[in-house]
């Protein structure tokens, strides 16, 4: 081995072992990226023909075959049912004393999370609390919407893909559809503050009557909400490829890790008034 320096040889032996083929009982299994998708009826599918197969989470799920997407939709619930912190009856289609602890906590960590509340919120459609008549019980002011979202983002440690749920038809113009408008401001602001929250999309302004069955989206409805979520999402990594080739591998887990501690930093330097190359010089008086 005359005549190279030990960097050399470091290097050369380096790349003799990378170079070197790996057995296929030893090769490690590719890391999922892992997508938890919160949220009331219509995460779970309703509306569509078979929910299964049909809602927008399952067609998530065929389009991105190598996520592993946890759906933890549970119908009827509202914004109280995930963050509950006081003494009432569950959502009627909820029994948990806490949805989040008994549905989503056991299955982190994940790295994206999609959540979309507000419907039964806005009408406090199986929203009881003791005293008050079932199914409708009391609806959720937007003041308590935004702190209870809030708190619940603060329990997401990930990428958040937050949607605004389509208004159903019945309460455009009324009270409900009023405070839906009201919720889907304060999703709008959030995006902008949280520097881990994207919009997954807003399906107040994408989804028409002719897309909704009743208070949920219809199979080309959910069809829609599917195409928007996926465009966002794929946009936000800026990945190439179309969803059928598309390689969800641990790249994709980086891509993810990096935006968000670009958000990060960029959040920081406008809460502090800092630029890329710290605070601007002052100048003494007088010169």
């Amino acid at each position: 081995m005359k005549g190279f320096t030990r960097r050399q040889l470091l290097a050369q032996a380096l790349f003799a072992v990378a170079a070197m083929p790996v057995a296929a009982k030893t090769r490690p299994r590719r890391r999922k990226v892992r997508f938890l998708a919160v949220g009331n009826s219509i995460t779970a599918g309703g509306g569509a023909s078979d929910g299964a197969t049909r809602g927008f989470v399952a067609l998530l799920q065929r389009r991105f075959p190598e996520f592993e997407i946890i759906n933890v939709g549970c119908a009827g619930s509202t914004i109280r049912d995930w963050t509950r912190d006081f003494v009432g009856l569950p959502a009627f289609f909820c029994v948990f004393g806490n949805a989040w602890a008994s549905l989503a906590a056991p299955e982190l960590p994940v790295q994206v999370f999609h959540l979309m509340l507000g419907t039964n919120d806005s009408t406090g459609f199986f929203e009881a609390f003791p005293g008050a008549g079932i199914p409708h019980g009391n609806f959720v002011p937007p003041d308590e919407h935004d702190r209870r979202l809030r708190d619940l983002i603060g329990r997401m440690n990930g990428l958040i893909l937050l949607s605004v749920p389509p208004i159903p038809t019945s309460l455009i113009g009324g009270p409900a559809g009023d405070r839906m408008e009201a919720y889907r401001d304060i999703v709008h602001r959030i995006v902008e503050e949280f520097p881990n929250v994207v919009l997954g999309g807003d399906f107040q302004a994408l989804l028409g009557p002719s897309d909704m069955v009743g208070v949920h989206p219809n199979d080309v409805g959910h069809e829609r909400m599917a195409d928007e979520i996926e465009r966002n999402f794929l946009a936000l990594l800026s990945l190439p490829g179309s969803r059928r080739t598309l390689p969800i591998t641990q790249g994709t887990i980086l891509r993810i890790r990096i935006h968000l501690w670009r958000q990060f930093i960029a959040s920081h330097r406008r809460l502090t008034g800092r630029g890329r190359n710290g605070p601007s010089p002052v100048r003494p008086s007088g010169q």
